[in-house]
């Protein structure tokens, strides 16, 4: 009996905690609703935003995402394309209301694991599959093997384009991330001022123009 009425708090507990991961990500999805979005760049084209300066203003509570677009060597075994690739985070999906078809976006589990997974949209994976059930195929990027683990749904008058983690930089001899435009969630102009300012960035050095999505 004291068996059994363990086993009933246990699975009591598991679901409390699913309970709560849920209700975290949702207030999380919640608050980013609420913000504007802001395309940040610097007014001096000389001037681009590194890994260090994102780890700073993550450090702040702000989200964000970016693209860093490249063009390594892509096969799938046998067919070789011309398809540039976007090293970017884990919020890109949701910065520019991205709806996935099949699989999942990756998340920040597998970009803090460095695990060479890539998403497709419905062009890129037509032209490299001739299909979109390519979930769980392998791409070669530089002779790499990245895993697809999703495809987005596609958008009329698309180019094909990949995405993988930015984490996986090394793998496609990228150094160091120089990003020329990064995407941010501020609840106004006013409060992006104020933590750019904080961050070490004035708004003297930015030019900030808000997203409608």
């Amino acid at each position: 009996m004291k068996r059994i009425f363990g086993r009933k708090w246990l699975v009591l507990l598991i679901l409390v905690g699913a309970a709560g991961i849920c209700l975290l990500s949702w207030l999380k999805m919640q608050n980013a609703v609420c913000h504007g979005i802001y395309a940040l760049s610097f007014r001096r084209a000389d001037r681009v935003f590194t890994e260090k300066h994102i780890t700073n203003i993550e450090k702040e509570g702000i989200d964000l995402t970016y693209t860093l677009q490249v063009y390594p060597d892509v096969l799938n075994g046998f067919r070789r394309e011309e398809i540039p690739v976007s090293l970017t985070n884990e919020n890109y999906a949701f910065f520019t209301n991205t709806h996935m078809q099949k699989g999942a976006f990756f998340n920040g589990m597998q970009i803090d694991r460095k695990l060479a997974v890539m998403v497709l949209n419905e062009t890129a994976a037509t032209r490299l599959f001739g299909n979109r059930k390519c979930v769980g195929e392998t791409v070669y990027l530089n002779k790499v093997p990245y895993r697809i683990i999703g495809i987005m749904a596609g958008k009329d008058g698309e180019e094909a384009g990949i995405y993988v983690p930015y984490s996986t930089k090394n793998f496609l001899d990228i150094q160091d991330l120089e990003i020329s435009q990064i995407w941010c969630g501020f609840p106004n102009l006013a409060d992006a001022a104020l933590v750019m300012k904080k961050v070490g960035y004035p708004i003297e050095m930015l030019e900030m123009i808000q997203i409608d999505l």
